[in-house]
């Protein structure tokens, strides 16, 4: 796996003009905060794995990638909903899935990590970050 360098400061400044410009994103704010742009979870074997947030409606057409549905509560707390991977080979049917299955489980933001390689890759993520204990209790790295 490559390393790739994420300026945190520069992603937090997108994600306010972004805010302050979308009235979709002010109008679901007070249910779905999502305050960064990016958020690490760690999986069962100690590994990070960086996350970009994206709240349920502004999720855009996705590469196949690994997924985690989140619900968002108002105190801000995160619970996790879901962990998989979305692997159609087209953006819009990924959406979609992503779409379903959130509607279903109540998830209001969505978690994506886009470093894997390969469907191997993302398939050792998903076990790695389903078989993390502090998951099931929502929190948050």
């Amino acid at each position: 796996m490559s390393a790739v360098v994420i300026d945190f400061s520069s992603a937090r400044a997108r994600f306010q003009v972004r805010a302050a410009a979308h009235p979709l994103s002010q109008a679901a704010s007070a249910t779905q905060s999502a305050p960064h742009d990016f958020t690490f979870w760690r999986g069962a074997a100690g590994s990070r794995y960086v996350h970009t947030v994206y709240t349920l409606l502004e999720c855009p057409e996705l590469p196949d990638a690994n997924v985690m549905l989140v619900r968002r509560h108002p105190s801000g707390r995160a619970e996790v909903m879901h962990i998989g991977c979305v692997e159609h080979g087209v953006g819009c049917s990924n959406l979609a899935e992503i779409r379903l299955t959130a509607a279903k489980l109540g998830a209001n933001e969505v978690h994506v990590h886009l470093l894997a390689a390969d469907s191997n890759e993302r398939a050792a993520i998903e076990r790695d970050l389903s078989g993390a204990d502090e998951l099931a209790a929502g929190a948050r790295h």
